[in-house]
């Protein structure tokens, strides 16, 4: 097959009707610039990738960089470039997987190291003339100082904005809340395996960006907000489903299955891959321009008129039950993909046509990841028989309250993602009538075993 053609997409009985794409988007490569499709295309060809898992990876590379340096401001809260993406290969490293996040895990470090050591040489160099040295002037000795701060700041940044961590709490990076999860060294199957069902909880709230409470308080100060770009080699994708599929399916991502596997002897030093590179130091100097002054869109009803439209719509089909799964996270996806391509094509605003060029592409890998997902094992396993019973919304709640000692039902409803006040008193209704818990005073806890 030619890595110039996409893959087939599936079926479209397979696909809801609310993901299937307009016509005017009948190729999911309409919306996107010609730069960054060819920067896309010439990717592939390197690491012998479909072209759709190539922008995938484009897109995430300039997402996760851009960290919350973009912002989309809506009624229901803020949505931020950095997206979530699980890469499925035949190999077990792929060479490919360390490219798009390279420069934000090393290439901030290495550059910083070299212009710390080029300071050194200046700073001792002048201390070989007194005399010169005592020349300098005030402002110059300031500028030098703060340069150095600011070279330490960004070592600091090196540290903290990638992580491999699944536990949470994460570290915040100095400018901003956004933290790129890279594949755990062990493996992201054993290293999800090892986590309690209450730290899988943890991990699902940071990534949906609730804020956990612990003994009826807020965490104090803000929260990281983590993304992952995970990669699972395909002999553990079954097993990794069968265990971790329940709560995954709660967590927006993109999802890629490389079919192939990549060049043996590949050159890291390629074209395709400097350029991405380069794309990420400049994406990530703006972001760290911008430290805590995020450039804010509010959209205009024009604008977000195609994002409200699928909105209202999935809401539509919801209400008469001819769909039960909810793509909200489709739609933040699509202005998540919108401020990517805005950076991408260099515009000014973010308009009508960015947006829904964003919201296709949304749906188009939104279609892909059914028909991955269809491809593997979601078993239900129950994570111990005391929850057996419980759905996932259940069995979260009540780990939640195993966890604070004690909640108020107002606390408890903060925990999970856009949940209404009815669907909380269902969910606590349902656990003190099998036992679990109890309602003591003003907060709910949990019965001994």
């Amino acid at each position: 097959m030619s890595h110039e053609t996409p893959s087939p997409e599936p079926t479209p009985h397979d696909v809801p009707e609310i993901l299937r794409a307009a016509v005017s988007h009948a190729d999911w490569r309409i919306g996107l610039h010609q730069v960054a499709l060819t920067l896309a295309l010439d990717f592939a060809r390197q690491f012998r990738l479909q072209p759709e898992d190539a922008v995938a990876t484009l897109l995430m590379t300039v997402s996760h960089c851009l960290g919350e340096s973009l912002q989309v401001e809506l009624p229901h809260g803020v949505i931020t470039p950095p997206f979530n993406l699980l890469a499925i290969t035949p190999e077990t490293h792929p060479m490919w997987t360390g490219v798009p996040l390279r420069f934000l895990s090393s290439g901030i470090g290495k550059h910083v190291e070299h212009r710390l050591s080029l300071q050194r040489v200046r700073e001792q160099t002048g201390k070989q003339d007194e005399a010169a040295a005592h020349a300098v002037l005030y402002e110059q000795w300031a500028q030098q100082a703060n340069e150095s701060a600011g070279l330490q700041m960004l070592r600091q940044i090196a540290d903290t904005v990638v992580c491999d961590q699944v536990r949470p709490p994460f570290v915040r990076p100095p400018l901003d809340r956004a933290v790129s999860l890279t594949t755990p060294r062990r493996g992201l199957l054993k290293t999800l395996g090892e986590l309690s069902p209450l730290e899988r909880v943890c991990l699902e709230d940071s990534l949906l960006g609730v804020r956990c409470i612990r003994d009826g308080n807020p965490a104090p100060g803000p929260p990281a907000r983590p993304s992952f770009f995970w990669h699972l080699p395909k002999a553990q994708a079954c097993a990794f489903f069968r265990q971790h599929g329940c709560w995954l399916q709660g967590v927006p991502f993109v999802m890629m299955h490389c079919r192939e596997t990549g060049f043996p002897n590949l050159d890291v030093e390629a074209t395709a891959v400097l350029r991405f590179d380069r794309l990420s130091e400049i994406v990530f100097g703006e972001r760290h321009a911008r430290s805590g002054k995020p450039r804010v869109f509010r959209l205009e009803a024009e604008v977000a008129k195609p994002v409200m439209k699928f909105i209202d719509e999935v809401a539509r089909r919801q209400s008469k039950g001819e769909e039960s799964a909810s793509f909200q996270w489709v739609a933040d996806l699509g202005l998540k993909f919108a401020m990517i391509l805005l950076k991408l094509e260099e515009s000014k605003k973010l308009d009508v046509r960015l947006v829904k060029n964003g919201l296709e592409l949304a749906k188009f890998y939104a279609r892909r990841r059914i028909e991955f997902l269809s491809a593997f094992d979601l078993g239900q396993a129950a994570d111990s028989a005391e929850t057996a019973d419980l759905d996932d919304r259940e069995r979260r709640a009540f780990l939640k309250i195993c966890e604070s000692g004690g909640i108020t039902r107002a606390d408890l409803r903060k925990t999970f993602h856009e949940m209404t006040a009815a669907e909380r008193d269902v969910i606590v209704a349902r656990l003190i009538e099998l036992g679990l818990i109890r309602a003591e005073g003003r907060l709910l806890r949990r019965n001994a075993a």
